[in-house]
């Protein structure tokens, strides 16, 4: 009995080290049907948000006309009114193929509502997205430099704004601070 629940153990072991699948991507990969068409959409996510996502949009039947999508939020406010939906363009080469991109300006749970008209009507289709940055920008020197002299600068102005603060606090009302303490 023990030399069965080691060969498993083994066995176990063996197929997670040959899974590869696509962790650690932050693409999405979503397949569903809008209405009567099969469709398979790709969301690359930005590293960054705000920032450009790229859309890819694959139908599995070639009468689909037009393709529209459109970046919402996942649930509660924004959820039910989205921005004017851009047109997926057409690939030359592939029918079957659509393309487009969207800003995705905030962070958190958003969907990608995927619009498709063709000769079998009109159907609709939410693609769910984590949008979150995965990576920090450097800053430039340049720009770290200038931001770190109006801080010293604001620092200065505060000192001075509480010190001009706490003389003119102790005056008598009416009367007028002496030259000396100025």
């Amino acid at each position: 009995m023990h030399r069965r629940a080691v060969g498993i153990f083994v066995l176990m072991l063996a197929t997670a080290l040959s899974v590869g699948a696509h962790v650690g991507s932050s693409d999405v990969f979503f397949e569903g049907d809008a209405g009567a068409y099969h469709l398979y959409v790709t969301v690359r996510v930005p590293q960054v948000i705000p920032g450009i996502a790229e859309i890819e949009v694959r139908s599995a039947s070639n009468d689909v006309e037009k393709i529209e999508i459109v970046p919402m939020r996942l649930s509660g406010a924004g959820s039910d009114f989205p921005p004017t939906p851009d047109v997926a363009e057409r690939s030359k080469q592939d029918p079957h193929f659509f393309t487009g991109s969207l800003w995705l300006m905030e962070s958190g749970a958003l969907k990608v509502r995927v619009s498709v008209e063709g000769s079998k009507g009109k159907g609709e289709l939410a693609v769910p997205v984590p949008a979150f940055a995965r990576r920090t920008l450097p800053m430039e020197r340049s720009l770290g430099g200038l931001l770190g002299f109006l801080m010293v600068f604001l620092a200065v102005g505060l000192v001075f704004i509480a010190g001009a603060a706490s003389r003119e606090g102790n005056l008598e009302p009416g009367e007028t601070p002496s030259p000396a303490a100025a």
